[in-house]
């Protein structure tokens, strides 16, 4: 979404009570304004934000800004993404992420379009390419999390692995 000031999109979404799914967003250019409880969180280019199901969604773009474009997929996700829908850093339930490697960034850019086209396509089979574009993301996204993606795994269950892998024969 290209949003530049005085533009027919330059206005603030409100959903006090948020979406029934999620909704994961990046900014490609120009600064948004994004209200988490009582205060206000910038998002620059390259930050994700991903909106959980009842999360109040409040945003537009930056008064010190003249744009604001940003790409957002909203999505219902498969049982099994569940755990990787959950980000080190939130704020009041908004999940926070900044990319810093601009290969990272471009990767991630890519597979927002890559969703987008998909699933924009009439194509056999673009919806389930879609789908598979929309988890390689929330993976993608998930492994840039460093709390989160480490499993706490029991030791004695480690301890196990370990002599499976051992004393397999």
């Amino acid at each position: 979404t290209p949003i530049s000031r005085a533009s027919q999109l330059d206005f603030y979404i409100n959903r006090p009570g948020g979406m029934k799914g999620y909704i994961l967003h990046m900014t490609q250019r120009g600064e948004g304004r994004i209200k988490a409880g009582n205060r206000y969180i910038a998002s620059r280019i390259n930050d994700l934000f991903l909106f959980p199901p009842g999360v109040a969604h409040h945003y537009g773009r930056a008064e010190n800004s003249d744009h604001w474009d940003h790409l957002w997929i909203y999505f219902h996700p498969r049982p099994y993404w569940l755990d990787w829908l959950r980000w080190d850093r939130q704020e009041d339930n908004i999940g926070i992420t900044s990319l810093n490697d601009p290969a990272l960034s471009a990767h991630i850019q890519d597979s927002f379009w890559e969703v987008i086209q998909q699933n924009a396509s009439n194509d056999l089979l673009s919806e389930a390419l879609a789908m598979n574009a929309l988890e390689r993301l929330i993976i993608s996204s998930f492994k840039l999390q460093p709390v989160s993606n480490h499993q706490n795994l029991d030791p004695r269950i480690s301890t196990l692995c370990h002599y499976i892998t051992e004393h397999i024969v």
